[in-house]
């Protein structure tokens, strides 16, 4: 939003707290090929706080983090990073990421995240119907820091935001 002549009292100048508030608001990125599982996480995650970045398959997620960030860009206007010159994936602060999708699935993608070292330091969890144990040990060899079996609800999320973004765990 742009404010014009705030210095005379024409318009409204931004608070410095509404501001703050803007710029600090963490992305979380969503990858799973099922749509409502993807809405409902969205809505749990905006619901707790955070800024949400969707992505319907590895591949896709992939190509979408490492776009060129748009130099007017906010979290909800479709180039997540407001940072010139980065990638959308360097504004996100953690990965909530299906197992089986086609395309590529969420080991091969947590691999290709962890190899490129813009996103190295983004954790990643696994959120996953998928309950083989040599599955869930693939996908945290991959880089995934953690597994949350589906179905999760708000109290698991948002102790998966505490511990990952926050660094607190409840």
């Amino acid at each position: 939003m742009v404010y014009l002549s705030h210095s005379q009292g024409l318009f409204p100048s931004p608070s410095r707290e509404a501001t703050r508030s803007r710029a600090v608001r963490p992305l979380v990125l969503v990858v799973d090929d099922s749509r409502s599982n993807r809405r409902m996480l969205q809505r749990l995650v905006q619901k707790l706080g955070y800024d949400v970045l969707l992505g319907e398959d590895g591949l896709g997620a992939l190509e979408k983090m490492k776009k060129k960030a748009a130099p007017d860009a906010g979290p909800r206007s479709g180039a997540e990073s407001p940072c010139l010159g980065r990638t959308v994936g360097e504004g996100v602060s953690l990965v909530l990421l299906d197992i089986s999708m086609p395309q590529m699935d969420g080991p091969t993608f947590a691999a290709a995240l962890k190899r490129d070292h813009r996103y190295a330091g983004i954790s990643i969890v696994g959120v996953t119907g998928n309950a083989l144990e040599e599955d869930r040990a693939l996908f945290l060899e991959a880089g995934a820091a953690e597994i949350a079996m589906k179905a999760v609800g708000r109290d698991r999320v948002q102790g998966i935001l505490d511990k990952w973004v926050r660094g607190t765990a409840s």
